[in-house]
């Protein structure tokens, strides 16, 4: 009786064991079933941009997300693709859904290309980029570097604005600052200034793109697009150029007092802010002067008269458009500003008999 309990129990050791191994056995072939394959994901090499995807592996139908980062500041990201497929921008990342192969990432770029306007508008475009400013600014310790935008909107009082900077390591956008400017005559904004703490810059360059839209009118927009260099000195282009003023109408021996201002002078520059001519006289009817003249600056011009007591008499100007055309610009006085478009150019100014305090 004993020897047959023991077989029997035996029996049951040995189909508990067989069950066991079975149970596991079919386990691991329910888990290799459910295991979807994994496909590689590379990244095709471009030492413009790199490219950094969420995962190196995944599955079928997965969403992958990419992130970029631009090494070459002159140019920028147009597209992102997974086997010649586009992938979906989102926000300042790309994404695709996995398919069932192996996927290489490669990048799409483009150079950037200068626009000073842009946007339509009644009478012109709806946002422009100041000719006055200077495209080069000076790393300080501190200071404010200042571009200047002109809009011409159909009526604004919100304006809406978006700077981003291609080489943030030169300007970082926590640098840039943008304050409206409303015109004389009420509150619709008709320029604005980008203010950049020179403290935060770097030595390099960047592009700046800025976006505006009129926050009263939605489809009234903009996009200017700037290559700004961060250097350590600022050095302008100057011209000679020659002023003439027929002082026919006034007196004509008398002696003069002339300065002219640069209303766009840069400290950063250590150009001239004036340029004073005391005790000038005239030879047959007409004062002739040199003038250093920083590119594309416009300046305040003063004529005064010497009286016996010593005090002056300022005049006023005509109006003067020299040499030019519609598409380059003149050399010309103008709304009480000089400026010229060409080195070695010469404009002459009429004196008038009229004066002012």
């Amino acid at each position: 009786m004993k020897r047959k309990n023991l077989i029997l129990i035996i029996i049951s050791i040995i189909t508990l064991f067989a069950v066991m191994i079975s149970s596991v056995a079919c386990n691991n072939t329910e888990t290799e079933q459910e295991t979807p394959k994994k496909y590689s994901i590379t990244v095709a090499q471009n030492s413009d941009c790199t490219l950094t995807p969420n995962v190196t592996s995944a599955s079928f139908a997965d969403t992958i997300t990419v992130t970029v980062k631009v090494n070459n500041p002159d140019k920028y990201v147009s597209g992102v693709k997974y086997n010649n497929k586009e992938c979906f921008k989102d926000g300042n990342n790309y994404t695709f859904t996995m398919p069932s192969e192996n996927v290489t990432l490669s990048a799409e770029l483009s150079d950037y290309e200068e626009k000073l306007s842009d946007g339509n508008s009644y009478g012109g475009s709806f946002v422009s980029f100041a000719s006055t400013n200077s495209k080069t600014i000076v790393k300080k310790e501190s200071g404010t570097a200042q571009l200047t935008l002109y809009f011409n909107a159909n009526y604004m009082t919100i304006l809406k604005s978006e700077i981003i900077s291609s080489n943030e390591d030169a300007i970082p956008v926590s640098a840039i600052n943008v304050k409206e400017k409303t015109s004389s005559l009420g509150n619709a904004i008709s320029s604005a200034t980008v203010s950049i703490d020179q403290s935060k810059i770097n030595l390099g360059t960047t592009w700046l793109t800025m976006n505006f839209t009129n926050g009263n009118s939605s489809s009234q927009k903009g996009t200017i697009i700037v290559k700004i260099t961060v250097a350590e000195t600022l050095v302008l282009e100057k011209w000679t150029e020659t002023v003439i003023f027929d002082v026919n109408r006034i007196d004509e021996n008398a002696e003069y007092y002339i300065y002219f201002r640069d209303t766009n002078y840069n400290a950063d520059s250590g150009e001239k802010e004036y340029q004073y001519f005391d005790n000038v006289t005239a030879v047959d009817g007409k004062v002739t002067l040199k003038i250093e003249y920083v590119v594309n600056h416009q300046y305040w011009v003063e004529f005064g008269v010497k009286s016996s007591d010593g005090s002056k008499i300022y005049h006023d100007l005509s109006e003067t458009i020299g040499t030019g055309s519609s598409s380059t610009g003149y050399n010309k006085y103008q709304s009480n500003k000089l400026s010229f478009i060409a080195d070695n150019a010469s404009l002459e100014i009429t004196v008038l008999s009229s004066n002012h305090s």
